[in-house]
């Protein structure tokens, strides 16, 4: 079974995209962070996969958050949203490493 963290500030965000893997036989939601530092703080207690992650988060940015993860935890997939325009992050958020 995959298991994914949801990383996003915003409680309601990270209760929608829990609903939406709930059904699926092939992947467990784990939990869900609300700050960049927070990511790292629940890897150290629980096995991850994925990191479904915003970009716009506080304490530590989402793209800080992913090139920290791809340094110390190669392993862990990270998929990265945002409600920015794609011009400004997407370029970014690929040469960081984004999966």
């Amino acid at each position: 079974m995959i298991k994914l963290l949801v990383a996003d500030s915003h409680p309601i965000i990270r209760k929608g995209l829990e609903l939406l893997f709930v059904t699926s036989p092939q992947m467990q939601v784990v939990g869900g962070v609300g700050n960049g530092e927070a990511i790292f703080d629940f890897i150290k207690q629980h096995r991850v996969d994925i990191i479904l992650c915003e970009i716009d988060l506080p304490k530590l940015n989402g793209i800080t958050a992913l090139r920290r993860l791809k340094r110390e935890h190669p392993e862990v997939k990270t998929l990265m949203f945002t409600s920015q325009p794609e011009e400004i992050y997407a370029i970014n958020t690929i040469k960081a490493g984004a999966d």
